[in-house]
């Protein structure tokens, strides 16, 4: 008989091969997953047109081996309520159909209806090719998309490659060697490496999701425990990381780490993650995009002619990579063996278990030092220490270690020069990697704020949204707001109003991630203008609505001026979710 796990997640690891992780229950939650991603509205940016068959080309798949929405079974109305997420309650709704409908074919029941008979083969597809994947090529199903990132001083229009495999089958064997490898490795991570981790045990939480906010947590518990003394702050950043990883290293890095945690028969998912990297490298995949007119007609479309160059991918340049490769013939040619994809499961562990290795072989994190705080999240890292001597010491070996595993570092730069007197330049805000500085009041050479993972942490432990967050927020209220503006005539005023005032109600909603976000003067004149921003918008809507409507309009008693006043405690307000983020930290 056939039954469901008990959770949303993958059937834990237990000292068990890959091939024997891809149970059948294993691969069933990996349909569901990619299912209720199908039933979110996606709201496809513009610069995604060009590419959104292929995009769906997987989705398509999905859909013929999942029953149809309208048969999935109904949650009981008690899990209905305790539920809050509407995403966790397709994944049970979806989860329980299935498994119906399984044990009613197992059993003899009834005969397996068209979806199920998809599934099941698909399952034993996968299997397959998972015991023999010497025949199969990964690289014939990645298509490259394109996302806008920033205009440079040439007038180029700068692009972020993101990768998709579309092919369901090479997609789920990737998806779940990434779950098995995340979860076969963890213990041999470092505690500091925050990103990309299943729960686990940290700092006396069990069962805990680690995050950005656990940085700035950590980074508020150093201030603490060093009152009065000087803390110097260095920061390292990698040069696109994904982009510039080297095969070669990965494989190694994945070696010992393997070795270390005794991963059963490792061979079987080493040759999962060998097609995965031989399937894609920046240059062949990535670069050669530079050239085709046809890949950036769509998106020059977009720019209607507001540019003045080039739409184009960027790279680290030969100058850069040469201080790891050291020799023009050695980077020639491992060039077509660097990067991995932008979006593909795998990567995500990747990064971890190649900067794991990194902080390992280099000093940073060998010995205990209550005097010392590190912190990785991604490729990300700060790096804090009471000794100038000692931190500069650590961050020079953790250099060196990075161009070691042929991995190239912005480079270091007088941290003087970010400073006009005693105030701090933009400079500072823009400077990836920083050298060592003191982080105090801002007199002399001192800076009075850091930045890490969206936050701004100032000296004194209070802390508020990063100057490129704020913007975020500031874009997401007029995206809102655009998204409200009605270009023809509604068929159902009352069902168009009430969309509207979810859509409002909605603005301050990725606030909600920034738990380590305090109560004081600097961030709450930053909520306030945030409002004052939002309110605007609102008032604008209205008026519009009620000029158009009118009498109507008002009659319906949902005008969105009289929904959301204009006083900071407004529950929608970001004023007050800021006040119930403080008072969560401070329970």
């Amino acid at each position: 008989m056939a039954r469901g796990p008990r959770c949303f997640f993958y059937t834990v690891y237990m000292q068990m091969s890959f091939l024997e992780y891809l149970t059948e229950d294993n691969l069933i939650e990996f349909v569901i997953k990619e299912r209720v991603k199908c039933t979110q509205k996606q709201n496809l940016s513009k610069d995604r047109v060009q590419h959104i068959e292929q995009a769906q080309t997987p989705a398509a798949a999905v859909q013929a081996m999942t029953p149809p929405r309208n048969l999935w079974r109904r949650l009981r109305r008690t899990s209905r309520h305790k539920i809050d997420r509407v995403e966790i309650k397709n994944k049970l709704s979806l989860r329980n159909t299935i498994y119906y409908d399984l044990k009613l074919y197992r059993n003899n029941m009834v005969i397996a209806p068209p979806y199920l008979q998809e599934l099941l083969a698909f399952i034993s597809r996968v299997q397959e090719m998972a015991s023999d994947v010497s025949t199969w090529d990964f690289s014939s199903c990645i298509k490259v998309l394109a996302k806008f990132k920033e205009d440079d001083a040439d007038g180029n229009a700068i692009y972020r490659p993101l990768t998709i495999y579309n092919s369901l089958e090479i997609k789920a064997l990737i998806s779940l060697a990434s779950t098995y490898l995340t979860t076969a490795v963890d213990d041999y991570l470092h505690e500091e490496i925050l990103s990309y981790r299943p729960l686990r045990y940290y700092h006396g939480k069990e069962n805990y999701h680690t995050g950005g906010y656990d940085a700035i947590a950590g980074l508020r518990r150093f201030i603490e425990d060093h009152p009065g003394q000087k803390i110097y702050v260095a920061e390292c950043d990698i040069q696109k990381f994904y982009d510039a990883i080297n095969h070669e290293v990965v494989l190694d890095s994945f070696r010992r780490i393997a070795e270390q945690a005794s991963i059963p028969a490792y061979h079987e998912v080493e040759r999962i993650l060998k097609l995965y990297l031989d399937s894609y490298s920046f240059h062949s995949n990535i670069m050669a995009l530079n050239d085709s007119q046809e890949y950036w007609k769509e998106y020059k479309r977009q720019h209607r002619g507001k540019i003045k160059g080039k739409c184009l991918f960027k790279w680290v340049s030969d100058d850069d990579f040469l201080r790891c490769y050291k020799d023009p013939a050695k980077l020639k040619f491992y060039k077509d063996t660097i990067g991995v994809p932008q979006g593909g499961a795998l990567s995500c562990i990747i990064s971890n278990v190649v900067l794991n290795d990194v902080d390992r072989r280099s000093v940073l994190v060998k010995e205990e030092d209550p005097d010392r705080f590190f912190v990785r999240f991604g490729d990300d890292i700060l790096l804090a220490h009471t000794d100038l001597q000692e931190c500069t010491r650590l961050i020079d070996a953790y250099t060196r270690e990075l161009e070691r595993h042929l991995l190239p570092s912005h480079p270091f730069k007088p941290m003087g020069e970010c400073k006009n007197g005693e105030k701090t330049t933009k400079e500072f805000w823009k400077r990836k990697s920083k050298a060592p500085f003191l982080w105090g009041p801002g007199e002399g050479n001192a800076f009075e704020w850091i930045g890490f993972v969206g936050y701004e942490v100032r000296y004194t432990g209070e802390s508020r949204l990063r100057l490129s967050t704020l913007d975020k927020q500031f874009g997401s209220i007029n995206k809102r707001y655009h998204s409200c503006i009605l270009k023809n005539n509604p068929n159902n005023l009352k069902g168009y109003l009430s969309s509207n005032i979810r859509k409002v109600a909605g603005m301050n909603s990725s606030i909600d991630k920034f738990e380590q976000l305090d109560m004081n003067p600097y961030s709450t004149q930053q909520v306030k203008s945030l409002d004052r921003y939002r309110l605007t918008k609102i008032e604008r809507l209205d008026a519009m609505l009620s000029e158009r409507f009118a009498q109507e309009y008002t009659h319906t008693n949902a005008n969105l001026v009289n929904r959301f006043v204009k006083h900071r405690d407004e529950p929608t307000s970001y004023y007050r979710r800021l006040m119930e983020i403080d008072s969560n930290l401070n329970d």
